[in-house]
Protein backbone atom coordinates (compact mmCIF):
# COMPACT_ATOMS: atom_id res chain seq x y z
CA UNK A 1 0.00 0.00 0.00
CA UNK A 2 2.64 2.36 0.92
CA UNK A 3 4.22 1.68 -2.82
CA UNK A 4 0.97 2.90 -4.29
CA UNK A 5 -0.02 5.56 -2.03
CA UNK A 6 3.99 6.80 -3.25
CA UNK A 7 3.12 6.46 -6.46
CA UNK A 8 0.28 8.33 -6.62
CA UNK A 9 1.86 11.00 -4.75
CA UNK A 10 4.42 11.19 -7.36
CA UNK A 11 2.01 11.60 -9.93
CA UNK A 12 -0.42 13.69 -8.44
CA UNK A 13 2.79 15.76 -7.99
CA UNK A 14 3.81 16.11 -11.51
CA UNK A 15 0.99 16.16 -12.74
CA UNK A 16 -0.05 19.25 -10.65
CA UNK A 17 3.31 21.19 -11.37
CA UNK A 18 2.97 20.68 -14.92
CA UNK A 19 -0.49 21.34 -15.34
CA UNK A 20 -0.38 24.41 -13.26
CA UNK A 21 2.43 26.39 -14.86
CA UNK A 22 0.61 25.21 -18.28
CA UNK A 23 -2.51 26.48 -17.16
CA UNK A 24 -1.76 29.59 -15.76
CA UNK A 25 1.11 32.34 -16.41
CA UNK A 26 1.87 31.92 -12.60
CA UNK A 27 2.31 28.23 -11.64
CA UNK A 28 2.10 27.10 -8.15
CA UNK A 29 5.61 26.31 -5.73
CA UNK A 30 7.62 23.11 -5.65
CA UNK A 31 6.04 23.28 -1.47
CA UNK A 32 2.41 23.91 -3.10
CA UNK A 33 2.64 20.65 -5.08
CA UNK A 34 4.02 19.00 -2.79
CA UNK A 35 1.29 19.83 -0.37
CA UNK A 36 -1.39 19.02 -2.55
CA UNK A 37 0.26 15.56 -3.77
CA UNK A 38 0.32 14.93 0.42
CA UNK A 39 -3.25 15.78 0.75
CA UNK A 40 -3.90 13.48 -2.53
CA UNK A 41 -1.76 10.58 -1.10
CA UNK A 42 -4.24 11.46 2.40
CA UNK A 43 -7.56 11.28 -0.09
CA UNK A 44 -6.33 7.89 -2.01
CA UNK A 45 -5.91 5.89 1.53
CA UNK A 46 -9.13 7.53 2.85
CA UNK A 47 -11.29 6.95 -0.12
CA UNK A 48 -9.70 3.38 -0.85
CA UNK A 49 -11.10 2.62 2.88
CA UNK A 50 -14.09 3.62 2.60
CA UNK A 51 -14.52 2.10 -0.74
CA UNK A 52 -13.16 -1.14 0.85
CA UNK A 53 -15.71 -1.22 3.38
CA UNK A 54 -18.49 0.02 1.52
CA UNK A 55 -17.74 -3.19 -0.72
CA UNK A 56 -16.79 -5.37 1.51
CA UNK A 57 -19.03 -8.32 0.95
CA UNK A 58 -18.26 -8.27 -2.72
CA UNK A 59 -14.24 -8.06 -2.36
CA UNK A 60 -14.51 -10.38 0.79
CA UNK A 61 -15.34 -13.18 -1.71
CA UNK A 62 -14.67 -12.97 -5.03
CA UNK A 63 -17.52 -13.95 -7.35
CA UNK A 64 -20.09 -14.44 -4.75
CA UNK A 65 -21.96 -11.73 -5.41
CA UNK A 66 -22.91 -10.22 -8.99
CA UNK A 67 -23.64 -7.11 -9.40
CA UNK A 68 -23.59 -4.50 -12.64
CA UNK A 69 -21.16 -1.62 -13.06
CA UNK A 70 -24.13 0.64 -12.29
CA UNK A 71 -25.30 -0.56 -8.79
CA UNK A 72 -21.48 -0.23 -7.77
CA UNK A 73 -21.75 3.47 -9.48
CA UNK A 74 -24.97 4.01 -7.75
CA UNK A 75 -23.41 2.70 -4.00
CA UNK A 76 -20.63 5.12 -4.56
CA UNK A 77 -21.22 7.83 -5.65
CA UNK A 78 -21.80 9.75 -3.21
CA UNK A 79 -18.72 9.13 -1.28
CA UNK A 80 -16.65 9.91 -4.47
CA UNK A 81 -18.48 13.00 -4.66
CA UNK A 82 -17.97 14.13 -0.88
CA UNK A 83 -14.64 12.90 -0.91
CA UNK A 84 -13.60 15.12 -4.25
CA UNK A 85 -15.08 18.08 -2.79
CA UNK A 86 -13.20 18.20 0.29
CA UNK A 87 -9.83 17.32 -1.59
CA UNK A 88 -10.41 20.46 -4.03
CA UNK A 89 -11.29 23.03 -1.14
CA UNK A 90 -8.02 21.61 0.36
CA UNK A 91 -6.15 21.77 -2.83
CA UNK A 92 -7.30 25.45 -2.80
CA UNK A 93 -6.37 26.74 0.45
CA UNK A 94 -3.01 25.30 -0.06
CA UNK A 95 -2.97 27.65 -3.35
CA UNK A 96 -4.20 30.46 -1.37
CA UNK A 97 -1.27 30.01 1.47
CA UNK A 98 1.16 29.02 -0.84
CA UNK A 99 1.10 30.33 -4.31
CA UNK A 100 -0.14 33.79 -3.90
CA UNK A 101 0.11 34.87 -8.14
CA UNK A 102 -1.81 31.24 -8.98
CA UNK A 103 -4.36 32.54 -6.36
CA UNK A 104 -4.60 35.88 -8.00
CA UNK A 105 -5.58 34.02 -11.14
CA UNK A 106 -7.62 31.73 -9.34
CA UNK A 107 -9.66 34.71 -7.81
CA UNK A 108 -12.46 35.03 -10.34
CA UNK A 109 -14.65 31.76 -10.65
CA UNK A 110 -17.76 33.79 -12.18
CA UNK A 111 -17.89 36.07 -15.34
CA UNK A 112 -20.43 39.00 -15.61
CA UNK A 113 -22.94 36.39 -17.27
CA UNK A 114 -22.72 34.29 -14.26
CA UNK A 115 -20.72 31.35 -16.47
CA UNK A 116 -17.56 29.70 -14.46
CA UNK A 117 -14.57 31.20 -16.07
CA UNK A 118 -11.82 29.00 -17.76
CA UNK A 119 -9.52 29.65 -14.68
CA UNK A 120 -12.28 27.81 -12.28
CA UNK A 121 -12.87 24.95 -14.87
CA UNK A 122 -8.91 24.24 -15.45
CA UNK A 123 -8.18 24.22 -11.72
CA UNK A 124 -11.51 21.68 -11.61
CA UNK A 125 -10.30 19.87 -14.04
CA UNK A 126 -6.23 19.42 -12.90
CA UNK A 127 -8.22 18.76 -9.34
CA UNK A 128 -10.76 16.66 -10.21
CA UNK A 129 -9.19 14.30 -13.23
CA UNK A 130 -6.97 12.06 -10.79
CA UNK A 131 -9.91 11.67 -8.53
CA UNK A 132 -11.74 10.36 -11.40
CA UNK A 133 -9.24 8.42 -12.53
CA UNK A 134 -8.92 6.32 -8.85
CA UNK A 135 -12.16 6.14 -8.60
CA UNK A 136 -12.54 4.60 -11.57
CA UNK A 137 -9.87 2.31 -10.84
CA UNK A 138 -11.72 0.87 -7.98
CA UNK A 139 -14.88 0.49 -9.68
CA UNK A 140 -13.06 -1.70 -12.06
CA UNK A 141 -11.07 -3.82 -9.36
CA UNK A 142 -14.73 -4.15 -7.58
CA UNK A 143 -16.71 -4.90 -10.50
CA UNK A 144 -13.65 -7.68 -11.41
CA UNK A 145 -14.25 -9.36 -8.19
CA UNK A 146 -17.88 -9.73 -9.15
CA UNK A 147 -17.55 -11.85 -12.35
CA UNK A 148 -18.28 -15.62 -11.76
CA UNK A 149 -15.85 -18.17 -11.71
CA UNK A 150 -17.38 -21.29 -13.19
Amino acid sequence: MTIILGAWGFAMFLWTKIMFEASFHDGITVLGALLIAILFGIYVFTFSGVMALLFLPINMSPGRIETDPWTLFGRSIGPFVIATVFFGIAARLVIVWFSESLSGSLNHWFDWRGWPTYEAAYFLLIVGLPCLIHYILVLVGTFNNCKRTS
